[in-house]
């Protein structure tokens, strides 16, 4: 069963996600189990909607789409510390909301080194980020765009919502080049950030 999501995946999304049908080898991502790894590849539009639990799960998400959207509702995740959470290889946007991650080292990254670049944006919605390294990581020079609004993070200061890189296609590290809001690619502010 594929779900729309509501109040933050727009309507022109949720048009494109109903119009498409998943390929059989994908389906809702669903019935996570604590304690366990989960990692999915998804090349066709998909919206995740999992109701929060007690439990937590690590979850490894790539997407592969191009111009399209994902939304990717109510996850609660820890202990993703050795790299991302959602890794957006493909064009497009991703739209995260209701989402909740501990210990992790990003929750969005921008595939930095992939083969094909393209221009990336991430809209994240009510998000509890604690002790991570990063909720965001983009390309300035592909132009990706971050957007960030009522989010609480606890053991990370403001400039860890939103890091910027230097991305490239030839599969080498790509070099932070900042930090922080800027209005222009990592489009947050103090007010939509509660600290602590």
């Amino acid at each position: 069963m594929l779900r729309i999501s509501s109040t933050y995946c727009p309507a022109r999304y949720r048009r494109a996600l109903a119009a498409d049908s998943l390929p059989q080898r994908f389906g809702p991502l669903q019935n996570l189990n604590a304690n366990r790894r989960h990692r999915r590849e998804d090349v066709a539009p998909l919206t995740m909607d999992v109701a929060a639990s007690a439990d937590y799960c690590q979850i490894r998400y790539y997407t592969y789409l191009d111009a399209a959207a994902q939304c990717i509702n109510r996850i609660r995740t820890r202990d993703a510390t050795d790299s991302w959470i959602v890794q957006h290889n493909g064009a497009g946007t991703v739209i995260i909301n209701s989402f909740y991650a501990e210990n992790f080292g990003k929750v969005y990254r921008s595939c930095g080194n992939c083969g094909t670049q393209f221009k990336r944006t991430v809209q994240i919605n009510d998000l509890w980020a604690v002790n991570g390294d990063v909720v965001a990581g983009i390309n300035t020079n592909f132009g990706d765009t971050a957007t960030i609004r009522t989010t609480r993070i606890q053991g990370m200061s403001l400039n860890d919502v939103c890091a910027r890189y230097t991305g490239n296609d030839d599969g080498d590290e790509p070099v932070q080049t900042g930090s922080g809001p800027d209005s222009t690619f990592c489009r947050y502010t103090s007010a939509d950030i509660t600290v602590g």
